[in-house]
């Protein structure tokens, strides 16, 4: 059985290994996973939450670290969090009806 990927991951092939159909591996050695070869393996639920997840968090702190705010939408309000925890409403978001 592979091990699943994700894009950025390295991870191993051996050539006496088999896919998930049985068919042999093509390449040998280590192999970077990437967006153009990530469709050899399943992207499930769980992976694309996970990496999204963990992408957000590291957007919203390098964010945080060069501007001092954050924008985000929370409780129908476009706000701005700072850094030292205040928050200011931009806009209310209209809801559609």
């Amino acid at each position: 059985m592979t091990k699943k990927a994700i894009a950025g991951q390295t991870i191993e092939k051996r050539a006496d290994t088999k896919n998930m159909a049985g068919m042999p591996l093509k390449k040998a050695g280590l192999k970077k996973v990437t967006a153009k070869n990530v469709v050899d393996s399943y992207l499930t639920t769980r992976i694309l939450k996970k990496a999204s997840s963990t992408g957000f968090t590291e957007a919203a702190r390098k964010t945080m670290e060069v501007m001092g705010y954050n924008v985000v939408a929370r409780n129908g309000w476009i706000m701005k969090i700072f850094s030292d925890g205040s928050t200011q409403n931009i806009s209310e978001i209209k809801k559609k009806k």
